[in-house]
């Protein structure tokens, strides 16, 4: 019984250690890419790849065909919030799951 306590309690912290899982780059990257399409507007251009600064990562807004920089695309490390301005116009912030319905509202014409 003693065992079942202990193993159980090792799976219990192993999986709140993968839902308290920070944002990795490549995810950041992803994020950004999406909110420069959806929020943004961006048709040409893109993101660059992302530099990790203190608790967020900057993901560069690469702007036109050129890829002319405007700014950065901030991503929170850890709760994955998604922020951006540029030249004093200020985006909105949105979370992981209300860019999603974002991209689904720009998909399906809403």
């Amino acid at each position: 019984m003693k065992r079942i306590a202990i193993f159980a309690a090792l799976i219990f912290g192993a999986l709140l250690s993968l839902q308290a899982g920070d944002i990795s780059g490549n995810e950041a990257q992803r994020l950004a890419s999406r909110y420069s399409l959806c929020v943004v507007g961006m048709g040409c251009g893109g993101v660059g790849d992302p530099i990790l600064r203190g608790t967020s990562w900057e993901v560069p807004v690469l702007f036109g065909f050129a890829g002319a920089p405007h700014g950065s695309i901030h991503v929170d490390k850890a709760s994955g919030l998604i922020s951006y301005s540029y030249s004093g116009r200020i985006y909105p912030t949105l979370s992981p799951k209300q860019l999603t319905q974002r991209k689904y509202d720009l998909i399906h014409g809403r």
